[in-house]
């Protein structure tokens, strides 16, 4: 009759002696690396986002898509069209 041991417990290579192992290593390798490189993403493109708020603004500030409508009392106004205004060509330069 055999003995009943238990299983001897997986190691895990990767992890160093005395850190504690990772949870998402649990998952496998290819979805530890996925999800740090969505965060190295967010990350980034938060960064690029900060970098290019200036130079939206700029954009925004000229008259080049602005167009003249009526308002209720007769008045001619600006009124901004949409996501245009904060493009380059809301600069308004080229004369076509």
């Amino acid at each position: 009759m055999k003995a009943i041991r238990a299983k001897p417990t997986k190691v895990n290579i990767k992890s160093k002696e005395g850190e504690p192992e990772d949870v998402l290593m649990r998952l496998g390798f290819g979805i530890y690396v996925y999800l740090n490189m969505m965060r190295q993403l967010i990350v980034v493109f938060s960064i690029l986002t900060l970098l290019a708020i200036p130079s939206l603004v700029f954009f925004s500030q000229n008259q080049a898509y602005k167009e003249y409508t009526v308002n209720e009392e007769g008045d001619q106004v600006l009124a901004p069209m949409g996501n245009e205004l904060y493009s380059l060509g809301n600069l308004g330069y080229a004369s076509v």
